[in-house]
């Protein structure tokens, strides 16, 4: 038997004791699920997820035989659990120190824990408190995908190779990285191309043109002439960062505020609601709960995906920003566009101040839909249109934009006012709205028109009014699905009783159309 024939017959034994093995360790997994046995799990709704986290070895049962599922579990004892499940290092805690300070040290140390449940370490955590700690520990795994998928974008491998301007880097003798890994780890090619930049500059320093007659042949060449080399680096440079900028912007601004990662916790589909559009986010978590998330935590990291629920996601995007149009209706309103909701200021007073209104939120409600929770706000008195035509909402293919404000009367009114709200506009609805060739289709709308009830003269739309203290107003738009234009989309704050554009608006948000959403 030759050497090579020995080695190939040496590799497949291996490989069948290795299959072999994997395949032991999995019946060894599945028996030790199956002996898992609490006198309190058989039939509830977690019991597997449960069986999955006690084999796992990041919970125990108690010494009574039970696991108590529907126990409510402090902030504490949910953190230790996580880091267990993540693996962490954790240290021996010191004769002074508590059971839990190890734990809280490995948690803070890698960025899970931010000293932000407000309930407290040692008060049961809520829905809203955990979810600061799933996206923390999923951040870096999506941001890896994300980021390799972005790379292959903007370098696609069988280009990237041969590309001209990477194939001089290499010939130089300044670069001394791996391009192979633009796609894992592109922050340290960028790092890479930095210390070649430093080096050729060394190696051939930038050139002052001082000759006058040089500087009208090429007024751009007038000041500091720089190698070929060097102008190369730094093109490779910018077409990296432009990728890359805005996902590490993404990165940062996903876990600046918990409003932000309770809908970064549902769109990752780690947060599901409680029922479609509630989140309950100040109810306790329950152990069975917890076991749950950190379990699907530990398969995110995995590479597992969840599908989410579209209800669950707009009531998380309204817990954010006070508004759920980026998940209902995307093709208009990107969620990442670099242009933040500016969801602060949506306050006023009337002018003769003796009203104050503030915009509470801003609703998107697909009329398609018979399910949306947020239809409530739909009622019989609503209409859409313009004088003398007015229509109802049902049956309507498009959307409904609704501003959802309360007004405080320090004294009855005499007049009716006119609401606070969120404004939007777009010029290409402006003009279609505004030709003598457009007629309205009562069941398909073609552009943007207001939403209200009809006033006693029967002659426009006004918003609705929910007699309370304080009072309610509804207003808004309807807006087509089948639309496409290239100029922005524009939506303001209008303060109470400004229909005469007496106080400027103020912008909140633009975007443009987002053809890859249909």
């Amino acid at each position: 038997m030759t050497i090579k024939s020995k080695m190939i017959l040496l590799s497949v034994s291996l490989a069948a004791a290795i299959t072999m093995l994997l395949s032991l360790c999995s019946v060894a997994a599945a028996d030790a699920q199956n002996e898992i046995a609490f006198s309190d799990i058989s039939g509830h709704w977690a019991e597997a997820q449960i069986k999955e986290a006690v084999s796992a070895g990041f919970v125990t049962g108690y010494t009574d035989g039970t696991f108590k599922p529907n126990a409510t579990i402090t902030g504490a004892e949910f953190l230790s659990m996580m880091v267990k499940a993540l693996q962490y290092p954790v240290e021996t805690a010191a004769v002074d120190e508590s059971w839990f300070a190890p734990f809280q040290k490995a948690a803070t140390s890698r960025g899970l824990y931010k000293d932000d449940y407000s309930s407290g370490l040692d008060k049961p955590i809520t829905r809203s408190e955990i979810s600061s700690t799933i996206v923390r520990a999923t951040h870096n795994a999506l941001f890896e995908t994300m980021i390799k998928e972005e790379m292959q974008r903007a370098f696609p491998a069988d280009a990237f190779i041969n590309d001209p301007v990477r194939k001089a880097i290499e010939a130089g003798p300044d670069f001394t990285g791996d391009f192979d890994f633009i796609y894992e780890h592109p922050e340290q090619v960028i790092a890479d191309l930095q210390q070649a930049l430093a080096s050729v500059k060394k190696r051939i320093p930038p050139q002052l043109i001082t000759d006058a007659e040089e500087c009208k042949k090429n007024e751009k060449m007038c000041g500091y002439f720089i190698s070929v080399d060097q102008s190369d680096i730094e093109d490779l440079m910018k077409r990296l960062q432009k990728s890359l900028d805005p996902l590490l912007k993404l990165k940062t601004d996903q876990i600046i505020s918990q409003n932000r990662m309770i809908y970064e916790a549902a769109s990752r589909g780690l947060l599901t609601g409680t029922t479609p559009g509630e989140l309950s986010l100040h109810s306790k978590v329950t152990r069975a709960q917890a076991v749950t998330f950190i379990n699907r935590v530990v398969a995110f990291n995995s590479g597992e995906r969840y599908q989410t629920n579209k209800y669950t996601v707009a009531a998380a995007e309204v817990a954010w920003h006070k508004t759920n149009m980026m998940t209902v209706v995307p093709r208009y309103f990107s969620a990442y566009t670099g242009n933040e909701f500016d969801d602060q200021g949506w306050s006023s007073t009337s002018i003769n101040k003796l009203a104050s209104c503030t915009t509470k939120s801003f609703i998107a409600i697909d009329l398609d839909d018979p399910n949306d929770p947020n239809r409530k706000w739909l009622t019989d008195d609503l209409k859409w249109g313009e004088y003398p035509n007015f229509y109802s909402l049902k049956g309507v293919n498009g959307y409904a934009l609704l501003s959802i404000s309360e007004i405080n009367y320090k004294q009855q009114p005499a007049s009716y006012h006119n609401s606070c709200s969120i404004v939007l506009d777009n010029q290409d609805w402006y003009d279609i709205r505004n030709s003598p060739d457009t007629i309205i289709d009562a069941k398909q709308p073609q552009t943007q028109y207001v939403i209200g009830v009809v006033d006693k003269e029967g002659v426009r739309l006004k918003p609705k009014e929910i007699a309370g203290s304080p009072a309610i107003q509804v207003s808004g738009y309807i807006i087509p699905k089948s639309f496409s234009s290239k100029k922005p989309f524009n939506l303001y704050y209008q303060p109470i009783d400004n229909v005469t554009g007496g106080t400027p608006l103020k912008p909140i948000y633009h975007s443009y159309m987002n053809d890859k959403f249909e």
